[in-house]
């Protein structure tokens, strides 16, 4: 593993969580390491807060090297900003990561995403869904990407063959454990596992609203099976309104706590689906040759 990774590392332990584009910096010096070495001398520090100002003045590395040894020691990848493979959708939102740690195989992130959510206590009917959705848009060529948590998530990670899953804590933190299961045969089958957080690092309540910024940011487009009010996935619909991302829709009972949120969504604009033809024949139209439409499906067949 390329060592200049501590680089990007300490750059993402220095603007963690705050309201700064790192990519911003890392296109105008060429690189993280750039950013450490010139950024106190060329960077108008009075433009940041007392925290970022001192931890470019100490130029200290060492708990970016602790981490950079942690991931070397348990196979855990670093995608910096300035990597290839470094998806564009995440360059386009307003507080990309500085770095990624990752397992799995990160050329999903090239694929035609889609982000798949709901609530944590869905119905059965919601369950369902979620499979038969997550599944079909994979058989279409779409990659699914979810969350990490109960419900309508676990249902996504449990039947999608290769999805991406975005954690809001360090991959050997990977909460809840009935969900562990899952991300082992995903990553096996050649999914992939991501987070902006070190090995160690735990899920804490205000993760997951920047970890649900990752989940809207990354794809072309949301879908929500099932949501109440109030719910995260709210948090992820607003992110990806803000990034100018569709947002689909399952539609339910009106008289259903289930769908509250999914009724309102609606109303706000979201586009209303009842089928996974519906979804993919969007993406069919934008990925012409990378995915299969069900009507060109059917013509094969």
């Amino acid at each position: 593993m390329n060592k200049d990774l501590v680089f990007d590392i300490w750059l993402s332990q220095v603007f963690m969580h705050k309201n700064i584009n790192v990519g911003n910096l890392i296109k105008e010096f060429g690189s993280a390491k750039e950013v450490f070495i010139r950024g106190s001398k060329e960077i108008d520090l009075s433009l940041y807060s007392n925290t970022v100002k001192s931890a470019f003045m100490l130029q200290d590395l060492t708990l970016a090297k602790d981490v950079f040894d942690d991931c070397v020691k348990n196979e855990i990848e670093i995608l910096s900003y300035a990597d290839e493979n470094y998806p564009e959708n995440l360059k386009e939102i307003d507080t990309p990561p500085a770095c990624l740690y990752y397992k799995g195989n990160i050329s999903k992130l090239s694929k035609p995403l889609i982000t798949i959510v709901g609530e944590r206590h869905p119905t059965s009917e919601g369950r369902g869904n979620a499979s038969y959705f997550a599944t079909e848009m994979e058989k279409a060529g779409i990659c699914v990407v979810t969350g990490f948590a109960d419900g309508i998530e676990a249902e996504v990670l449990k039947n999608a063959l290769e999805p991406v899953t975005i954690l809001p804590c360090g991959v050997k933190k990977a909460s809840p454990k009935s969900n562990v299961k899952h991300l082992t045969r995903i990553i096996g089958n050649g999914g992939l596992c991501i987070t902006e957080y070190p090995s160690m690092h735990t899920a804490q309540p205000y993760n997951y609203r920047h970890r649900n910024r990752l989940l809207a940011g990354i794809s072309d487009s949301t879908l929500v099976i099932e949501a109440g009010i109030p719910s995260g996935t709210a948090m992820t619909v607003n992110f990806a309104s803000v990034y100018d991302k569709e947002v689909y829709v399952l539609p339910g009972s009106i008289n259903s706590k289930h769908y509250k949120g999914n009724l309102k969504y609606i109303k706000d604009g979201a586009l209303m689906v009842t089928h996974p033809s519906e979804i993919v024949y969007d993406y069919y139209m934008k990925y012409p040759g990378i995915v299969t439409d069900f009507e060109e499906k059917e013509d094969i067949s």
